[in-house]
């Protein structure tokens, strides 16, 4: 890696902290004795220049793209911003905290033989702290009979021994509360207590947007397994809101994030088939890039009101077959080849297409007022919201295969 490139990296990151305005304002309190405590030590205010922050991240992600590809600019600058909190002594923390001119910026500050060790010290920190977190989402009410734990995903019961899973990432099972959410031994913290009818979707990822991205994948693939309509009869019961994250360094965050699933009324049964339905969706197909953009938007069709999840269902299916130029012909030759199982599928889907377009181009409100909805039922006598995902589902899972 160019030596060069990486001081250009650090310079460009400390020239964008300003102790005065234009620019966003950064406060945080800093232990010499702690990195991770939030009190005592000192308090450091910051006015930052997002521009040439953006430059850094993108310089960074471009050095050390070993490390780094995927991330996204928001996610290194909040890796910076750490890396810039762990140098703070070797910069000099008189010269940071007493600036002799606050109209200057931090890279004023920082003599020019400082740079040799910043470099390595950014070396080292991208090495250690770019490594995937684990995350974990609970999902009561969804029991899983069969643990599916790979390198990227887990789907285990609630009641699963989490050392199994966390024990890598340096957490201690004396730090683990097992069945309960957040998963962590902590007498200021409020649990929930999960049982066999209950599981833990749990992935590894290298920021919070990327993990939430997974766990839509995992969610979509989860409605699209269980039996149709069953799935669909959503009741008022409470999911369990949050997310847990247990990064590589050992510390716990929680994220105070409503439940991705929705609470479905009749009991929900899981076999060893439907959960291999879904190792294949999520995991053996995780590179076909079609079928992991389709189930995050199916993920949010589950449990919307009938408009939006047509909408999301819609677009699923244009993440599968779409076709620039010929988007109509792609997808109904998807659906004519595919969800061979569904009758008059292809003729089916030619009429749901009218009424995705009626909604799309702001033509009516609802789908109830698109005259195609009728004719659906007079030539099919069925609902199109139905057969919709009836058919999306049997081609998901024939791609799938």
């Amino acid at each position: 890696m160019n030596i060069q490139e990486k001081e250009v990296i650090i310079k460009t990151l400390l020239s964008s902290l300003r102790y005065s305005p234009p620019g966003g304002k950064w406060q945080f309190l800093w232990n010499p004795n702690n990195p991770y405590s939030f009190s005592g030590g000192f308090g450091f205010e910051f006015y930052i220049n997002f521009e040439q922050q953006t430059v850094a991240s993108i310089r960074a992600i471009k050095c050390y793209s070993n490390y780094l590809n995927g991330y996204s600019i928001s996610a290194v600058s909040s890796l910076l911003h750490k890396y810039f909190e762990s140098v703070i002594v070797d910069i000099g923390v008189d010269e940071l905290f007493f600036p002799q001119d606050r109209n200057k910026s931090v890279l004023d500050f920082t003599h020019p033989s400082k740079f040799a060790s910043l470099v390595n010290r950014l070396d080292r920190f991208i090495v250690e702290n770019a490594k995937p977190s684990v995350y974990l989402m609970p999902v009561n009410g969804f029991p899983c009979p069969l643990a599916l734990v790979t390198k990227s995903i887990a789907w285990v019961q609630g009641d699963f021994d989490l050392s199994e899973i966390l024990g890598p990432f340096g957490i201690q099972p004396s730090f683990i509360k097992n069945a309960h959410f957040p998963p962590i031994r902590d007498t200021n913290v409020r649990y929930h207590r999960l049982t066999g009818n209950d599981s833990w979707f749990i992935c590894h990822a290298a920021s919070e947007a990327e993990a939430e991205s997974i766990f839509k994948r995992m969610v979509g693939a989860l409605s699209v397994i269980l039996k149709y309509p069953k799935s669909r009869l959503i009741t008022d019961g409470k999911m369990i809101k949050g997310r847990a994250k247990f990064s590589n360094n050992g510390s716990f965050t929680f994220f105070d994030k409503p439940s991705l699933v929705p609470a479905v009324g009749e009991p929900i049964e899981i076999t060893e088939e439907m959960i291999n339905k879904f190792n294949r969706l999520v995991v053996i197909k995780s590179n076909d890039f079609r079928i992991q953009v389709a189930l995050e938007y199916l993920s949010d069709a589950w449990g919307n009101t009938s408009r939006l999840s047509f909408i999301n269902n819609s677009i699923a299916m244009d993440a599968l077959f779409g076709i620039d130029r010929q988007v109509r012909r792609s997808i109904l030759t998807g659906v004519e080849n595919h969800a061979v199982a569904v009758t008059d599928a292809k003729e089916k889907y030619d009429l749901i297409l009218k009424i995705r377009n009626g909604l799309l181009h702001g033509e009516y409100p609802n789908i109830e007022l698109c005259p195609y909805y009728l004719e659906f039922f007079e030539r099919f006598k069925s609902n199109p919201i139905d057969e919709q995902v009836i058919i999306i589902n049997a081609c998901i899972l024939k791609l799938s295969e």
